[in-house]
């Protein structure tokens, strides 16, 4: 390892020939729109100290980046509101719709119901099997049977349910 008697240097900012504090300008080509400097000072190398205490051009914060940012903020939220207003209509119709579902499928079904009835009713009248009124050809003795059967058929019925609801409410309540 060699020591050099030169100070160290920074191999991009200058060049290995010039001194330690002077910076050779960029070779740019002569544009015709902008006025050239005279030769004379386009040959000699500027002082470091002279590039490094040029003033900048303020930089405007606020044009560049806040206001951009505060019209796009804007913007975005803007736009959620939009969407959150479709969705809002959206789900209102779906619910509506959902809502009337069952109306409009309990009248169909109604409808439906009414209609084989009456093709019941209408079976019935070809085969002379329908009547308007009981039977009134029964004997009162059978006819009593009849509904004592059916009342404790209901009966017990009406017993299984209540026995159903007390096994339930009593699991409910545990």
């Amino acid at each position: 390892m060699s020591l050099s008697s030169s100070p160290p240097t920074h191999a991009s900012s200058i060049p290995p020939s010039s001194p330690p504090n002077i910076v050779s300008p960029p070779s740019t080509k002569p544009n015709p729109k902008t006025p050239t400097l005279p030769p004379a000072s386009a040959t000699q190398p500027r002082p470091l100290a002279d590039i490094i205490g040029e003033t900048f051009p303020p930089f405007d914060h606020r044009a560049i980046i806040v206001l951009p940012f505060n019209s796009e903020l804007s913007r975005d939220s803007a736009f959620e509101k939009e969407l959150a207003s479709m969705l809002l209509d959206a789900l209102l119709e779906t619910h509506a719709w959902a809502a009337a579902r069952p109306k409009h499928e309990s009248s169909v079904a109604a409808q439906n119901i009414e209609k084989k009835i009456v093709s019941v009713m209408e079976t019935e009248k070809e085969q002379g099997m329908y009547l308007l009124r009981p039977r009134s050809y029964m004997c009162p003795s059978l006819r009593a049977v009849i509904v004592d059967k059916t009342r404790q058929q209901l009966n017990q019925f009406v017993t299984q349910i209540k026995t159903a609801l007390s096994t339930l409410t009593g699991l409910v309540g545990m």
